[in-house]
């Protein structure tokens, strides 16, 4: 069985973050920046290019009876058992839920960009998982064909 696995890079996250870490790159040689001093402006660009490095990208895969779900350089990881699931939804995530990981009504959504998704429903809980995806469609499909969940079909 091919393992399936899908990479979705987070433009949003460069898009939000680099200008402002060029504009305080840039004015810390304005005059007006001069009396902060390096540590401040070294820990200001540690932790922005640590936050870029932890969600630049996420990554899908179906490998057996699991969705691994990774972001960035991989040190947050969600691994989900799909052996307990009983339903499988392709859904249109609402632009309010927003992107990365976040807690929704009865449950968590796991996505970098877009609004496709699949929401997994489980039989030992009530809560729910959405994963975005590039193509929802396949990411349900391989879910099922993985887990051999032959009444989701």
């Amino acid at each position: 069985m091919k393992t399936f696995k899908e990479f979705q890079f987070g433009w949003w996250i460069l898009i939000l973050l680099l200008p402002i870490m060029i504009g305080m790159n840039i004015g810390v040689f304005h005059d007006s920046f001069k009396d902060v001093g390096i540590i401040p402006h070294l820990v200001f660009n540690i932790t922005l290019l640590t936050i870029i490095a932890m969600f630049y990208g996420m990554t899908t895969r179906v490998e057996g009876d699991k969705v691994i779900i990774t972001f960035g350089i991989g040190l947050i990881r969600k691994t989900i058992d799909v052996s307990k699931v009983k339903n499988i939804n392709l859904v249109q995530n609402p632009l309010l839920y927003g992107w990365g990981i976040r807690m929704i009504p009865n449950g968590w959504l796991y996505s970098i960009s877009g609004s496709e998704g699949v929401e997994l429903q489980f039989a030992d809980r009530t809560s729910i998982v959405r994963i975005g995806s590039k193509n929802a469609a396949l990411l349900r499909n391989q879910i099922i064909e993985h887990a051999k969940l032959p009444a989701l079909r």
